[in-house]
């Protein structure tokens, strides 16, 4: 039920949607165990945030 709840709860808090949280739950929950509930969308969150940063940077992309 957890992994159901977690991404609808914290994925309007994070603007991530929500089959992104979903996925990255249970990616991190496969990759890490239990701590995966955390890491997984962390790592995503950073991921997502270096892309943007990249494209404001470098001027590639839509511009938001």
């Amino acid at each position: 039920m957890d992994n159901f709840l977690r991404p609808y709860l914290i994925g309007s808090r994070m603007r991530m949607p929500f089959f992104l949280m979903l996925f990255s739950i249970l990616a991190g929950i496969k990759a890490y165990g239990l701590l995966g509930i955390v890491l997984g969308p962390a790592l995503i969150g950073v991921i997502i945030t270096f892309v943007k940063i990249y494209r404001q940077e470098y001027g590639t992309g839509q511009k938001p």
